[in-house]
């Protein structure tokens, strides 16, 4: 057995029961194809076999460019991260002349499927099928996940216009709100039958947080079960001593960011996310708050009729920034603090029902 192979499922046994390690290389020490019998069909269809296969990134990168990969059944490894100094030493090529498949089917077993960042893109599949299977796939774009009937643990964090689905089992998803891209653009993730896990980043990289009435943010669901929902918030928006130093960029600010404030000078409440089928009479619910920004901190969590909603406030530049309202729109009736439990503040933080 090569030492490729020895890597490979050395890998896949210390990836069995949490997500891959996004920062880990595909290619073996040796960049020896793990596999070097591999071959492929006139159609371009490469089979494994009904035992546990190990595919690799030096296996594409050998001359193996197949259009699909189904691996059959068996605990299989399918490992298509870039190695770390795969660019440096290939200036001619990109990551394109590789080849990546369209469609990954990973068949029966308990699997692991691993991609580089952003690499699974426009149309490609991920098929996890029966099994207890692990899908590292951060960045997506354009394309589907899905993790088939088991308790599978899928990351497509910071991923756009992507479908991810869990199947039926107790998935944990690691999912993404928040690509400034318009409404097309935001990853549809449903947890399927089984109690889920569905941890949603709300990110605010590009300095707004998302407006209700011009964003989808109702992409997450449980979809059966009793799901527990992790939500990444932060404030949004920061301003630079930079920016405050000069006034034209101070300007500016003001005026790119009016929509934050209301016109009796108070702050817009936004919508972050819309969990629309979570259920309050069963199903709960962890707030990670930490700010970005040392210029905020949390001022309160409520809730409201209408969701959860969290409140940052400025701890500087006052004259300049507003407190943020952020709400997480969700059914609250009947909701209670026991099923709520936060991170990155204290509980003093917590306000009760509102009238």
């Amino acid at each position: 057995m090569g030492l490729g192979v020895l890597l490979a499922l050395f890998s896949l046994a210390l990836l069995g029961t949490a997500f891959i390690d996004s920062g880990s290389s595909g290619g073996s020490e040796d960049d020896e194809p793990s596999n070097p019998d591999l071959e492929i069909d006139d159609e371009g269809n490469l089979y494994g076999t009904q035992g546990d296969d190990v595919i690799t990134f030096d296996d594409i990168d050998d001359g193996i460019v197949p259009t699909t990969i189904s691996t059959g059944d068996g605990d299989d490894l399918v490992d298509l991260r870039v190695p770390e100094n795969w660019v440096e030493d290939n200036p001619d090529m990109s990551l394109n002349d590789t080849g990546i498949p369209d469609v990954v089917d990973m068949g029966d077993g308990d699997d692991t499927f691993a991609a580089t960042y952003g690499w699974l893109e426009f149309g490609h599949h991920v098929l996890g099928g029966d099994g207890d299977d692990s899908i590292l796939a951060p960045g997506a774009f354009e394309a589907e996940v899905h993790g088939g009937d088991g308790n599978d643990t899928i990351d497509v964090s910071e991923s756009a216009s992507t479908v991810v689905t869990g199947g039926a089992g107790d998935d944990h998803i690691l999912t993404f709100v928040g690509y400034p891209g318009g409404t097309g653009f935001f990853t549809s993730t449903s947890g399927g039958e089984g109690n889920d896990t569905l941890d949603v980043t709300v990110d605010h990289e590009f300095w707004f947080p998302i407006q209700g009435e011009d964003w989808t943010t109702d992409g997450v669901l449980g979809n059966g079960g009793v799901d527990h929902f992790i939500v990444e918030l932060n404030e949004g928006l920061e301003l630079s001593d930079e920016t405050v130093s000069d006034p034209d960029a101070l300007s500016l600010f003001q005026e790119d960011f009016s929509f934050l404030e209301n016109s009796d000078g108070t702050a817009v409440r936004t919508t972050a996310l819309t969990l629309t089928d979570f259920d309050p009479q069963t199903e709960t619910l962890q707030l990670n708050l930490t700010p970005e920004s040392d210029q905020f901190e949390v001022g309160s969590v409520r809730i409201e009729g209408d969701g959860i909603v969290v409140t940052y406030i400025p701890l500087e530049y006052q004259e300049y920034l507003l407190p943020r309202e952020i709400m997480i729109r969700l059914d609250t009736d009947g909701l209670t603090w026991d099923q709520i439990t936060l991170a990155g503040a204290d509980n003093a933080v917590l306000s009760p029902v509102a009238a």
